[in-house]
């Protein structure tokens, strides 16, 4: 059976499945066997996660800001409705004060999700990227309530934290929304490159990151980046999915010095420090 290679690589970042290619089955179709809620809300769970740090890892760089919105009681939305609309007001006042101060209506991005707790609640977390609007003039947009707003910070898992805490908080309605110019992932599949023995190996071995990083050359497996199904998946085919991100990428260096007790690592952002120019696709710089 073949073996189909999914590849989704966004800026810095890879994500890798693979998974067998089924034939067409002969005869009268199986029973249909239903997941449960609790499993289908947390795979729900997880391909918002990935869908969210895709887009993340696309289309915002170390320049922009998650910024976390929340209301005073006295603009507090009824509902969350209000709420979506009063975000879409807010990123409108962003929008024009990008573009009055010379700013491309093109360039200005953002995502927004709105949530509403148990308590009825709303807040809204977003991720907002602006060439010429200071952190101080984007906060100054909202006049809602509390804003808290970082730079983003990308890692070997690139934002994958800051997906996963949009997306685990309980809460009863959830909903997101984006600017249209942002740039959409595009897998490619590969039916021919992976072996099963490739896979199987990957399976019984995920700690030899060595092995996967030969498949991938100029790429390092993150941490935690392997997940291999449990048993009972895996008895209908051979299924692994592996993050990646660039060895030689514009955000990170990974450090390490012998000390000692031992090797002491560490990561160094913001290296090299003219990663915003270099992005522009100026690539020669980069290895000079």
């Amino acid at each position: 059976m073949p073996i189909r290679e999914i590849d989704i690589t966004t800026g810095e970042y890879k994500r890798v499945t693979f998974c067998p290619v089924r034939r067409m089955a002969k005869g009268p179709r199986g029973k249909r066997n239903n997941m449960s809620r609790e499993a289908q809300a947390h795979l729900n769970e997880i391909n918002s996660q990935k869908t969210l740090s895709d887009l993340f890892h696309l289309n915002f760089t170390p320049d922009d800001y998650a910024v976390h919105l929340t209301y005073r009681p006295e603009y507090m939305p009824a509902s969350a409705l209000d709420g979506e609309t009063q975000v879409r007001n807010y990123m409108r006042r962003a929008r024009y004060k990008h573009t009055k101060k010379g700013g491309l209506s093109q360039d200005f991005k953002y995502i927004a999700v709105t949530e509403c707790s148990s308590t009825g609640r709303v807040h809204h977390h977003c991720v907002i990227s602006s060439s010429v609007l200071t952190r101080e003039e984007i906060e100054d947009c909202w006049g809602r309530g509390r804003v808290q707003t970082k730079p983003l910070q990308f890692d070997e898992n690139g934002l994958i934290g800051l997906a996963c805490y949009i997306t685990k908080e309980k809460t009863t309605y959830r909903r997101w929304t984006s600017s249209q110019n942002l740039t959409k992932p595009s897998p490619k599949q590969n039916d021919y490159r992976i072996t099963q023995k490739a896979v199987k190996y990957i399976i019984k071995n995920p700690n030899d990151y060595g092995y996967i990083e030969k498949l991938f050359p100029g790429y390092s497996v993150s941490p935690g980046g392997i997940t291999i199904p449990s048993d009972a998946a895996q008895q209908f085919g051979l299924f692994v999915t592996i993050e990646m991100y660039r060895t030689d990428n514009l955000y990170f260096r990974r450090k390490s010095r012998k000390t000692p007790h031992g090797v002491m690592t560490w990561i160094e952002y913001g290296y090299p420090k003219n990663y915003g120019i270099l992005k522009e696709g100026d690539q020669n710089a980069k290895k000079s």
